[in-house]
């Protein structure tokens, strides 16, 4: 069990905190079955994403888990919002998530989720699996279980995450992207059934009114630049004035590339000129995503 400092956890608790959180995230968060999870997404009343949380319920909680800085923006901002429901929200430094079987040995580790429904995608997209340390809770791990917290542990759950195309929010593209510009409707992360919650106007007329703009690809890179969320993507086209985000990215230390996930406009995917995109003036290699991006050619 590799525990990685990239992640920090919230509890969510109540007699009304499935109700609470149902009106406030992407996703159809009272249809998680107890002991599963799912990926649900916090918008602003713009649509712009705050944060994307790991959703885990268990019998009496829901726990949040996502980047500690964006957690704990976000910790505050639902707090806000509480007002007389029968909600509590805590959060302790000292939680610690862990991760185990971790599918990123190679890419013939990616899942194929062509075939499978949008809503039923999540928990079986995950290509690993969640434990909680924390004290005082049942059914959460004891502290020798868990290996410390290192570069390399943190390095493998990225690697992971952007094989498997699962994008998360940081400091750098905090109110950056809407969630279809980051694939969550492909991924069960967005509910178009269920009733409101913040942005959900925008993220709803996008789909049934509107023309997206943007999606996620996942490409490789061979650059000796180190790669963050909210890097600048580009064409050599010098006619576009067009420009895409680095979403996440992680290095693969058996080839020496940068994996990459990035929000891109989709008029670059249409014209196949992906062949042209950018990092660092270094030519981003497409690669597939275990799902379909729905496009028409």
């Amino acid at each position: 069990m590799l525990i990685t400092n990239q992640l920090a956890v919230a509890r969510c608790s109540g007699d009304e905190a499935a109700q609470f959180l149902q009106a406030q995230l992407t996703a159809n968060i009272e249809a998680i079955p107890i002991g599963d999870w799912a990926l649900s997404g916090y918008c602003s009343p713009k649509g712009r994403l705050l944060a994307i949380f790991f959703v885990l319920r268990t019998p009496s909680d829901f726990w949040l888990i996502t980047d500690p800085q964006i957690l704990d923006k976000s910790i505050q901002r639902l707090r806000m919002f509480i007002l007389r429901a029968r909600v509590d929200i805590a959060f302790n430094p000292a939680w610690q998530v862990g991760f185990s079987h971790v599918s990123c040995n190679g890419e013939n580790g990616s899942l194929d989720l062509s075939q499978t429904p949008v809503e039923s995608r999540f928990p079986a997209v995950l290509p690993f699996q969640f434990t909680l340390n924390i004290d005082g809770f049942p059914g959460t791990k004891e502290q020798n279980t868990f290996s410390s917290a290192a570069s390399d542990s943190n390095n493998t759950f990225t690697l992971a995450c952007v094989r498997q195309g699962l994008p998360l929010i940081f400091a750098k593209t905090h109110e950056m992207f809407i969630p279809q510009s980051v694939n969550l409707d492909l991924i069960g992360g967005v509910s178009f059934q269920k009733g409101c919650y913040p942005g959900q106007e925008i993220v709803a007329r996008v789909r049934y009114l509107g023309r997206l703009k943007t999606r996620m690809i996942r490409g490789t890179i061979k650059t000796t630049s180190v790669i963050e969320p909210g890097t600048v993507v580009t064409t050599s086209d010098e006619e576009s004035a067009q420009r895409g985000v680095v979403v996440d990215a992680a290095k693969n230390s058996d080839t020496g590339n940068w994996e990459v996930l990035a929000s891109v406009p989709i008029a670059w995917l249409q014209n196949h000129s992906m062949t042209k995109t950018q990092i660092d003036g270094q030519c981003l290699s497409i690669q597939p995503l275990p799902y379909d991006l729905g496009l028409s050619d």
